[in-house]
């Protein structure tokens, strides 16, 4: 738990703080230069940093969730109803693109269908909370409602189109074997 809780404060501290430091101490560049290379740093040491605190997360939560139960509940139901229970976790969680990835593959390497994997993955950068929440205080619920329902047929309809027009070996569960610490 040290480990995400540092790597919180790491995202903090370098998108608060650490960018208006660079600024104060970077002579020699224009305004803009100074600007683009301090936010360039303190975003990405930012983004590093959450991102590895979301990826510690996701590895934590997976070893209490058993892979061959999920498995398992997610072929019995059927197409639909499956994209829609993947699509709605993925409109739950409050992940970016770059956050979403090491949850997708703990899907697939739990063997969800990879269909029923490619609904999260579209839906949870596509319908944040956050964004859905300012889209409400901007232009009001319905119009963020709208758009939250529109982002979860566009998830589900991603997954069901992947699972209907792609090859089957696509779109299958894939079970991955991990030896030596290697993916094959």
């Amino acid at each position: 738990m040290g480990i995400f809780f540092a790597l919180i404060a790491s995202f903090a501290i370098s998108d608060y703080w650490f960018g208006s430091f660079l600024k104060s101490h970077m002579t020699g560049f224009g305004s803009a230069t100074t600007d683009s290379i301090s936010f360039f740093i303190s975003h990405s040491i930012g983004l590093l940093s959450l991102l590895a605190a979301i990826t510690t997360v996701a590895v934590f939560l997976r070893s209490f969730i058993d892979a061959d139960k999920v498995r398992k509940h997610m072929e019995k139901v059927s197409s639909i109803k499956g994209h829609g229970i993947a699509a709605g976790i993925g409109m739950a969680t409050p992940f970016c693109s770059c956050s979403a990835v090491p949850v997708f593959t703990g899907f697939i390497r739990g063997g969800v269908p990879v269909s029923q994997a490619i609904s999260f993955l579209v839906a949870s950068p596509l319908v944040n909370e956050i964004a859905v929440i300012m889209l409400a205080t901007t232009v009001g619920w319905s119009i963020a409602g709208a758009y939250a329902a529109m982002g979860f047929a566009i998830a589900v309809g991603a997954g069901v189109a992947l699972r209907k027009f792609a090859k089957p070996s696509l779109t299958g569960i894939i079970l991955v074997g991990i030896t030596f610490n290697i993916l094959f």
